[in-house]
């Protein structure tokens, strides 16, 4: 979906969501969620004049992550939905360098162009980009009740 809304400034803000139906739990480093990530930043790359949003909702329960433990406390999905709802909290330095270790961790979903795989783990190592991205772009909605 794509919603656009006008400011009064004359400036237009852009919601891209991807809805997703999964039967089992999604973690960071599912392949779905590795592509609408990888894709939503090919997307911001060749839009940087204008001001986007990203909203990933899906009905899947927020798994946990292998090989890696909790990031304060939360699973890394949840540590992100953490993100966007306090974004000055006192453990998002923590917590954005816990995602990054995920992100890095993941391998190339087989149906993601080479491409947007190469602007994706660029994007990654640029530590001013994905601070910025977390806190200003990226929203992941789920049902806060279901756990796996």
């Amino acid at each position: 979906m794509d919603i656009v809304s006008r400011h009064l400034n004359g400036g237009e803000l852009r919601l891209l969501e991807q809805v997703g139906h999964r039967g089992n739990s999604l973690t960071l480093r599912s392949g779905k969620a590795i592509e609408a990530v990888a894709n939503a930043v090919e997307t911001m790359r060749h839009n940087l004049n204008q001001d986007l949003r990203f909203l990933f909702t899906t009905n899947a329960l927020i798994g946990k992550e292998r090989d890696f433990p909790l990031l304060c406390g939360f699973r890394t999905l949840e540590a992100w939905q953490h993100l966007a709802t306090d974004p000055a909290s006192e453990q998002s330095d923590e917590i954005i360098a816990g995602v990054r270790r995920v992100l890095a961790s993941a391998k190339r979903p087989s149906k993601l162009p080479s491409q947007t795989w190469k602007l994706f783990r660029s994007w990654l190592e640029s530590a001013t980009g994905l601070v910025v991205s977390y806190r200003e772009h990226w929203k992941l909605m789920s049902d806060p009740v279901k756990r796996c």
